[in-house]
């Protein structure tokens, strides 16, 4: 597994350089048009985070890595888990970027001021979320079918920050459920985060083991 693991990071590596670079220039676009810096984190994460991994698979269904992975003494279900791993260190990865490009953002502006714990955790849930989304439909229904979901994440973003910046929205869910803490709420949160990205990933494996290539 720790061989698939490298070589899917082996793969990324190619493409860190140019995504950093995307966002470096999509980030000064939004600073520029006074976006809030939440949603230039939020954003930021899901670009990085997209980026890397779909290039990943791209890579994989390109060359046949995986037609070539199965003709190996490899089962089907470390093939599986190896790329859900890959993923989820993708997509701390992601996160780390962002925080410390924002960080540079905020040296160059001469800022202080840093996204609240709250929304790096989220984000960093939602690009779990979408990354276990993204792996399902890749092993169901193979590549192709990924872009019209990227397109979907891309309108909920769009959608969600358009909700933030002109409604009370965020307010109105924490008063919903006002009797809960915020770290009670984070932590429900984070749950069902992990039980849709095992779930997910058990979903997949059931795919790949009855799979006919």
């Amino acid at each position: 597994m720790k061989q698939l693991m490298m070589k899917d990071f082996i793969m990324q590596k190619s493409q860190v350089f140019l995504t950093i670079a995307l966002v470096i220039g999509l980030i000064i676009i939004w600073y520029a048009s006074g976006t809030q810096l939440e949603l230039i984190y939020l954003f930021s994460g899901l670009v990085i985070s997209l980026s890397l991994i779909t290039g990943g698979i791209s890579y994989d269904d390109g060359n046949g890595a995986t037609l070539f992975l199965l003709t190996l003494p490899v089962e089907r279900k470390t093939i599986v888990i190896s790329k859900y791993m890959t993923g989820f260190l993708t997509v701390i990865l992601g996160t780390f970027l962002t925080l410390i490009l924002v960080g540079i953002l905020n040296i160059v502006i001469g800022s202080i001021s840093s996204p609240p714990w709250t929304v790096i955790l989220g984000s960093l849930m939602g690009n779990l979320i979408a990354t276990a989304l993204i792996f399902a439909i890749y092993f169901k229904f193979g590549y192709e079918n990924i872009k019209y979901m990227i397109v979907g994440f891309i309108l909920l973003a769009v959608i969600g920050s358009v909700l933030y910046t002109q409604t009370n929205m965020l307010d109105t869910i924490l008063k919903s459920a006002y009797h809960f803490s915020e770290s009670t709420l984070v932590l429900i949160a984070a749950i069902v985060t992990l039980l849709i990205y095992i779930g997910s990933l058990l979903f997949s494996a059931q795919v790949m083991k009855r799979k006919e290539y």
